[in-house]
């Protein structure tokens, strides 16, 4: 997923910020590719921040919920929301916060279930933001959980990856 970040964006991102970052998942696999990067993490769960902490990845971990606006000292070249948008209630107010906290030029990349995408008319959400956004990439469906049995085919995602204007 982030070799696609790596491969649409033509600069190394010094700041990122992995929303609902969990037990850091999309944390290890950002340090992997960009190893000087200062990588903040946020999750509204106190358990999977334990964890994530353990892993030495994230510079700063901050428990809130995503919807709800962190004032951060920094702004972003990109953030990650892996997993999550599935919880979103408010789609207006995240890329609301989205805006808020990266740079211009900066990117949003994240992942979203096809059937969910399908039942909000999700692409028109996507839309109604090119005021502030545009689409750098909107992938096929792929497998959402390829090394679990219970989801491999059942649910698919897609991944998109937004640039702030």
């Amino acid at each position: 997923m982030f070799v696609l970040v790596k491969k649409k964006i033509n600069f190394k991102p010094k700041k990122i910020l992995d929303l609902a970052c969990g037990t850091g998942l999309s944390g290890e696999e950002l340090i992997k590719i960009y190893k000087k990067s200062y990588i903040c993490g946020s999750d509204i769960s106190s358990k999977s921040l334990l964890i994530a902490e353990k892993k030495k990845i994230y510079k700063d971990l901050k428990k809130y919920n995503f919807e709800n606006r962190y004032n951060y000292r920094i702004k972003f070249d990109l953030i990650t929301m892996i997993g999550a948008m599935t919880y979103c209630k408010n789609f207006n107010k995240l890329f609301e916060n989205i805006d808020f906290y990266l740079n211009q030029k900066g990117y949003f990349i994240f992942s979203h279930r096809v059937d969910l995408w399908e039942k909000q008319d999700f692409y028109n959400i996507l839309e109604n933001l090119y005021n502030n956004f545009k689409i750098s990439h909107i992938s096929r469906p792929c497998s959402y959980l390829p090394k679990n049995t219970n989801f491999k085919n059942k649910i698919k995602i897609r991944i998109v990856l937004l640039q702030k204007c």
